[in-house]
């Protein structure tokens, strides 16, 4: 479940403009630092994103 959850949020960041800020959002206190949220029953996994050269980067762990 919890990979399927978050393959789907990723995928919006691929499909959509404007991501709702429930799963994508600028980290306050941060130069371009944004979290991507995925929420699985009641744990929450920030993934951490930047621009770069108008492409965005999410850091992805594995563990």
């Amino acid at each position: 479940m919890c990979n399927e959850k978050m393959e789907w949020t990723l995928n919006l960041l691929r499909t959509i403009d404007r991501i709702p800020k429930k799963y994508f959002d600028h980290m306050t206190g941060t130069d371009g630092l944004f979290e991507v949220r995925v929420e699985v029953g009641n744990n929450i996994f920030r993934i951490f994103a930047f621009f770069d050269k108008g492409n965005l980067i999410v850091f992805i762990i594995v563990r």
